[in-house]
């Protein structure tokens, strides 16, 4: 009787299946720090804005008071979207 030789055809499925993952998770990964990366230009953005005040825009003597309303106010809210 002769042997086949090689994987079977579930082998190739799986193994299929498991590089699919991979690229998912891989692009997933690449987007989630595209997004990092827009969040912190936006908090750089805002601090700088912030420092070139030359009073607080609220009136208000915390600085970190007056970071999070004018992050609020350009409609950061602080949380994570989820994708």
């Amino acid at each position: 009787m002769l042997e086949r030789a090689g994987l079977p055809l579930w082998g190739w499925a799986v193994g299929a299946v498991l590089v699919i993952a991979v690229i998912l998770l891989a692009y997933r990964a690449v987007e989630a720090e595209r997004q990092l990366q827009a969040a912190q230009r936006e908090i750089d953005n805002a601090m700088v804005a912030l420092r070139q005040t030359p009073t607080l825009p609220t009136g208000s003597p915390d600085p970190e008071t007056d970071l999070a309303r004018a992050l609020l106010s350009r409609g950061m809210t602080g949380q994570a979207q989820h994708v």
